[in-house]
């Protein structure tokens, strides 16, 4: 009895010690009303051509400012893509082929687009990450002559600017209701 004791404490022991390692790496989830206020973002991409696209697209947005540090921050943009060759395919032969036909290879960029801020400090000193937007599996097939290819940085930014906004529209809207209400 009492070795099952010890045996049980000794579980418990290392169930809390794994626990603590394990939920300082887990993200913390909040909204995107909790950067309605804040203007500094911060913009990392895996390339650099995504990057300028989201930063034409946040500059449409007059109340953000991008900064160059991550230290000068209020909160993150974070995008990051990969690509998957589909294969080839092939159209063409009119009139016997006399044209001849066109091969084109076809791509499918995948994209993850993730809306961050600094949530609770660590012990170690850090802090945990505290996502607020985001969007996962952004599709776009490249390659094909008769589709216009989309820019998923582009419209996943486009899309969070309007988000952001409407964030903002319902503050402005509690503000006047707690206004006249007082």
């Amino acid at each position: 009895m009492l070795r099952s004791n010890y045996v049980l404490l000794l579980l418990l022991c290392l169930a809390a010690a794994v626990h603590g390692q394990v939920n300082d790496k887990l993200p913390e989830y909040g909204t995107l009303s909790e950067v309605k206020d804040a203007r500094k973002v911060y913009v990392h991409s895996e390339d650099l051509s995504s990057r300028e696209l989201i930063l034409k697209e946040l500059a449409n947005d007059k109340l953000l400012e991008v900064v160059g540090k991550p230290e000068d921050a209020e909160f993150f943009i974070f995008y990051g893509r990969s690509f998957i060759d589909n294969g080839y395919s092939s159209f063409g032969g009119v009139f016997g082929g006399v044209f001849g036909s066109v091969t084109t290879k076809s791509t499918s960029e995948f994209g993850e687009y993730y809306v961050i801020k600094r949530g609770d400090k660590l012990e170690t000193g850090g802090n945990r990450p505290r996502i607020l937007w985001g969007k996962q599996n952004l599709i776009v097939v490249h390659g094909n002559a008769f589709f216009k290819s989309k820019l998923p940085a582009k419209e996943v930014t486009r899309e969070f600017v309007k988000e952001l906004k409407k964030a903002r529209e319902e503050k402005k809207s509690d503000d006047k209701k707690s206004a006249s209400g007082s």
